[in-house]
């Protein structure tokens, strides 16, 4: 169980299975405010046969992120 706090109010969260997704959660957040924290409409996402690629502003400006 992992507890997340925003102002006085405490809220818990709870891990089921293997995969950590809470942690996965969090990680995206701290991903996102790195990145400026953009607006959603920045966003976009290329998909072709070789793969996809998730991207900020333009197609030419790539994401990493973790799989």
């Amino acid at each position: 169980m992992t507890l997340w706090e925003q102002g006085p109010k405490t809220f818990p969260v709870f891990h089921i299975g293997t995969r950590p997704v809470w942690d996965e959660v969090v990680a995206a957040y701290f991903r996102w405010v790195d990145w400026g924290e953009p607006r959603r409409d920045r966003f976009g996402l290329t998909v072709t046969a070789e793969g996809q690629r998730f991207w900020l502003d333009n197609p030419g400006s790539a994401l990493r992120v973790p799989s």
